[in-house]
């Protein structure tokens, strides 16, 4: 594992839980309105050691309840089900966040009970990832992922950023379809800092307020248990 970074204490990502959050290096999207660009390469994320992050979990033993393991993109790393599994024999609850590029090794995690909550980033109609976050993405494994999730029975959620031209009210009606029964949807707005693309919301045709996300929440809560607006 490469960590790029460390929140040693959360008191809202791990939902009931006092938790830890491990930011992984390396991404395979690059989001415009990305929060953590330089979690994106192995080679300008500032790099803190597995022996490190072992020892910091071992103190706080008893006071932390549990860990979220979040990126850049978690899947992308060859031993993130040792090192999940490690964190579960130490007597911690797991929590990852994931962009669901790689629904296989996502399904092997939940096969294996190495999660008890995910959270999924769903950034558009799986037909304009591609398109959207300037890499090479197949849509299939975006819907699998997706499906992957909802059928595990594992507590999760999905989040999507509120930004134009990724969604709007048609997007967001067709992944409604997709979504049906999920635990949560959690919309988020797009914040004008600290973002891969600096100017991406001046650039932007149609910047959304708080009022527009909370219609997309409202758009949404048809079809799953529960929506938020963060």
């Amino acid at each position: 594992m490469v960590f790029g970074g460390i929140q040693k204490t959360s008191l809202i990502d791990f939902p009931g839980r006092v938790g830890c959050v491990l930011f992984t290096a390396g991404c395979n999207f690059k989001c415009p309105y990305c929060h953590n660009p330089e979690l994106l390469s192995f080679s300008t994320a500032q790099v803190i050691k597995n022996n490190w992050v072992m020892s910091f979990l071992k103190e706080r033993k008893g006071f932390l309840d549990g860990v979220v393991i979040t990126g850049g993109e978690p899947t992308l790393h060859k031993d993130l089900m040792d090192f999940m599994a490690a964190i579960k024999d130490m007597g911690f609850e797991l929590k990852l966040d994931t962009n669901g590029s790689r629904p296989g090794v996502l399904g092997q995690i939940l096969e294996k009970g190495l999660a008890d909550y995910v959270a999924m980033d769903l950034k558009t109609d799986p037909a304009l990832y591609a398109e959207m976050v300037a890499s090479p993405v197949e849509p299939e494994k975006i819907r699998t992922s997706i499906q992957t999730i909802l059928d595990s029975g594992t507590p999760h959620e999905f989040r999507t950023t509120c930004a134009h031209p990724m969604i709007d009210a048609d997007i967001l009606a067709g992944l409604m379809d997709q979504l049906s029964g999920a635990d949560l949807w959690v919309f988020q707005e797009c914040q004008g800092t600290r973002m891969l693309e600096p100017d991406f919301l001046e650039k932007a045709e149609i910047v959304y307020t708080r009022e527009d996300v909370e219609a997309f929440a409202a758009q949404a809560s048809s079809c799953v248990k529960e929506v938020r607006v963060r």
